[in-house]
């Protein structure tokens, strides 16, 4: 599995990194950042300025811009959601050696990343598994200290409000989760993403689905291939 970034959805001004980073290895430079506490580990709220080893979730082709995106690092089990027929499921996931070290290298240093009045500048590179197998515990720490480089500064106003995702009730340590869209989100999801993939000026949201469909497949009428792919994409982002 890769780690990728999703574009901010509604009201929430912050992108997301998903995606299991056990074999992942990216690095991402931090302008500004805040380490906000969940149930089983942190969210690093941040405003970036450079991605290393990270795609876009949708449209991969389209290179990410500096902005803010959560990065969630979990130091236990936790779980994700995915949509089976009609229900939701819960999917257990193992957080990688790296982010659960770095999760106890914060802890460790609270004073220093979780100020309430500093933010923190610098670089986070995220280390794979297999680079860590044979590390020990001391000799892991070294690794996460070297690769989360930061420091302290006075907040400029780049950051903005960010709200932690709340607890599921009942699961103990299992920790956080993120509810899917509900069946009208996904419709406005959907209708967003084929207005700006059509580029036509003269479409917009307020169209039915079905409109605005046949403008896309009139639009790429000569590439049936891309279309396919296209919807098998879109298709997989909603369930």
């Amino acid at each position: 599995m890769t780690v990728n970034y999703s574009d901010p959805w509604k009201d929430d001004p912050y992108g997301k990194l998903k995606g299991n980073k056990q074999t992942a290895y990216f690095k991402i430079i931090l302008d500004e950042a805040k380490l906000y506490p969940i149930d089983n580990g942190y969210v690093l709220a941040a405003y970036v300025s450079k991605y290393e080893g990270i795609l876009r979730s949708f449209k991969p082709e389209r290179p990410l811009e500096q902005g803010l995106c959560a990065i969630p690092l979990y130091s236990q089990d936790y779980e994700t959601r995915r949509k089976e027929g009609e229900k939701w499921i819960s999917v257990p996931q193992r957080p990688s050696k790296f982010e659960q070290a770095l999760c106890k290298y914060i802890e460790q240093n609270k004073n220093v990343f979780l100020d309430e009045k500093l933010v923190l500048s610098g670089e986070l590179t995220h280390i794979p598994d297999g680079m860590c197998a044979s590390l020990d515990a001391n000799a892991l720490n070294t690794l996460v200290a070297d690769n989360f480089q930061v420091q302290s500064i006075p907040p400029s106003g780049l950051l903005k409000e960010y709200t932690p995702p709340s607890s599921k009730n009942g699961k103990g340590k299992s920790g956080n989760y993120y509810k899917g869209m509900s069946p009208d989100e996904k419709l406005a999801f959907v209708k967003k993403e084929l207005v700006d993939s059509t580029g036509d000026e003269t479409v917009n949201e307020e169209m039915s689905l079905a409109a605005l469909i046949v403008t896309l497949k009139d639009k790429h009428s000569g590439d049936e291939t891309l279309l396919a792919a296209y919807f098998d994409v879109l298709t997989a982002l909603i369930k």
